[in-house]
């Protein structure tokens, strides 16, 4: 099952930057398969226990994501470690913004339960919203669960004979610098920008969720007191 989900995605003119934290109970499951991404999503960054990992194309445009990473091999297997936290970005495109339309920011749905699952829009300011879908009409005025940190559980690890005298020399060591370089991960910071719309789903069990923003420019937003320009 997975304990927490958050989800953030900010509009912009033509694209969304889309980010995902997962916070995922079990590590007995190899993969992890995201399932109605959009059509365009693409530049994945990935990554599991705050280390880099690749995903794996799926099937029906579905990606998934390899969970043992970052994680001792034997007790992930034999279950000492219960969570593995699964940090997700991508950028995806759509036709340029006009005067009124709706967004499609559904979150990408799992096949498994999600005990809460949050979401954050970032949407343009020159426009009014309506929202649609699974999430309700109306967004909260913040989140009302925090969002997790991701994990780091890889250490490093070394082996020396009884008795052997460390020096300065020690504190570089070859191997444990060549692995920290290739666990170095490139996290795409998401710009602030737009107003933000906040969402919660508590016990999801049926898979993805809906959720559709329709705009309308504010210019274009007719006024409630028109009449009194007949005045």
């Amino acid at each position: 099952s997975i304990d927490r989900i958050h989800y953030k995605a900010v509009v912009t003119e033509t694209h969304t930057v889309h980010s995902m934290l997962l916070i995922v109970q079990s590590t007995k499951l190899q993969y992890l398969e995201l399932l109605a991404l959009p059509a365009t999503a693409s530049q994945y960054t990935v990554a599991v226990n705050s280390v880099s990992a690749k995903p794996v194309e799926g099937s029906n445009g579905s990606i998934l994501v390899p969970l043992l990473v970052g994680l001792n091999p034997a007790s992930a297997n034999g279950g000492g470690s219960r969570k593995t936290s699964v940090e997700i970005t991508y950028f995806s495109q759509h036709d340029p913004l006009g005067s009124n339309g709706t967004l499609a920011l559904s979150p990408p749905g799992v096949a498994l339960p999600v005990s809460v699952q949050t979401v954050h829009l970032r949407l343009p300011e020159a426009f009014t919203y309506e929202f649609s879908g699974d999430f309700g009409k109306r967004p909260l005025p913040a989140l009302a669960y925090p969002i997790p940190a991701a994990f780091a559980f890889a250490t490093g690890r070394r082996v020396v004979e009884d008795g052997y005298e460390f020096s300065p020399v020690d504190e570089h060591w070859p191997e444990e610098e060549e692995q920290s370089e290739q666990m170095k991960v490139v996290k795409i910071v998401t710009p602030r920008m737009g107003r933000s719309f906040h969402f919660d789903k508590l016990l999801v069990i049926d898979g993805g969720l809906l959720l559709n923003a329709s705009y309308t420019d504010q210019k274009e937003t007719p006024s409630r007191s028109w009449w009194k320009s007949l005045l």
